[in-house]
C-alpha cells in the first residue's frame, strides 16, 4: 500500500531540488524501506524505520492523510511487537484523521488500538486556566492540546501543570491498565507582587468561597469541553471520538479566535 502523492516526488539527489521535495522524497525512501522491513519480518528494523519515515514527514511538506498512515502502520508494527504504549499513542495518532485515511487501515487501527489500550491506562488531562503546560512523568505531551490523551503503563503516575503568574498544579495519580483517568490539574494564582496603595475601608462582605486543591475534582460546568462533559467517573466513547477526530481541538480554538 503505498501513501497518496509521497512517491510522486523529484529525486533527493537531484541538484536544485527544492527543499520540500528533498523532505518529501525523503519521507518516501523511508517509508518504503520501513514496508520492506515489516513484510520481511524484521520488525524491529521496520519499527525504527517508520519512526524515522513519520519524524520525515512531519517536517516535509506532507498532507495529514501521509502522515496519519504512517503513524498507524508504526502502530500495528509497535502492537506486534508488544510495545502496547508506544502502539497506542501511534494508532490514536493515526485516528486523529480517520476520515482520509484507507478503510482498510482505518479498520486495521481500530482493531489494534482496542487491543493496545487494554494493556495500558489512558489518561485525559486538562488544565484550568486553559493553556497551561502539562507534564507527565516528566515528559511534556505534544502538540499542546486543551485535553491530552495521553497513554501510560500501569502503575504510579504524576501529572504536572505550569502556567506563568500560577502555583504549579500536581497530581499524582495509580494508572489501571485497561482503564480510563480523567484528570483535571487546577492552578491558583499568586497574589500580585506589586502593593496597590491603600484604599478606603468598605463595607465587610462575606468571603468567597475557598478554591478546590490543585488536581482537585472540579464541578461539571468547569469539565464541560466543546459541550461535552468530562467528568472524573467516566470518559465516554462519544468524547473519545471527539477528542481524537480533533471536533473539541477545533472547536476551541474557534472560541479563542471569537474572543
Amino acid at each position: 500500500m503505498s501513501v497518496a502523492g509521497v512517491g510522486n516526488v523529484a529525486s533527493a539527489d537531484e541538484p536544485y531540488a527544492d527543499p520540500d521535495v528533498r523532505a518529501a522524497s525523503r519521507t518516501a525512501g523511508l517509508l518504503r524501506r520501513a514496508r520492506q522491513a515489516q513484510a520481511a519480518g524484521r520488525l524491529v528494523t521496520a519499527a525504527a524505520t517508520y519512526e524515522r519515515a513519520l519524524e520525515a514527514a512531519q517536517e516535509a511538506w506532507t498532507t495529514d492523510a501521509e502522515r496519519a498512515t504512517i503513524a498507524g502502520e508504526l502502530g500495528l508494527v509497535e502492537l506486534a511487537l508488544g510495545r502496547h504504549r508506544d502502539a497506542a499513542t501511534h494508532l490514536a495518532q493515526c485516528l486523529q484523521h480517520r476520515g482520509v485515511i484507507s478503510g482498510w487501515l482505518r479498520g486495521q487501527v481500530d482493531d489494534g488500538l482496542q487491543r493496545a489500550a487494554k494493556r495500558v491506562a489512558t489518561v485525559y488531562v486538562t488544565t484550568n486556566p486553559p493553556g497551561a503546560e502539562v507534564v507527565i512523568d516528566g515528559q511534556a505531551p505534544y502538540p499542546p492540546e486543551p485535553v491530552h490523551e495521553v497513554f501510560v503503563e500501569p502503575g504510579e503516575h504524576t501529572a504536572r501543570a505550569r502556567l506563568e503568574g500560577h502555583e504549579e498544579a500536581v497530581r499524582s495519580f495509580t494508572a489501571e491498565a485497561g482503564q480510563t483517568h480523567p484528570i483535571v490539574l487546577k492552578l491558583r494564582r499568586l497574589p500580585e507582587r506589586v502593593a496597590r496603595a491603600p484604599e478606603a475601608p468598605a463595607a465587610p462582605v462575606s468571603a468567597p468561597p475557598a478554591a478546590p486543591p490543585a488536581g482537585s475534582t472540579f464541578p461539571l460546568a468547569e469539565l464541560r469541553i466543546g459541550g461535552v462533559a468530562l467528568t472524573t467517573a467516566a470518559v465516554s466513547a462519544g468524547t473519545v471520538f471527539l477528542l481524537r477526530s480533533g471536533v473539541l481541538r477545533d472547536n476551541l480554538a474557534a472560541q479563542e479566535a471569537a474572543l
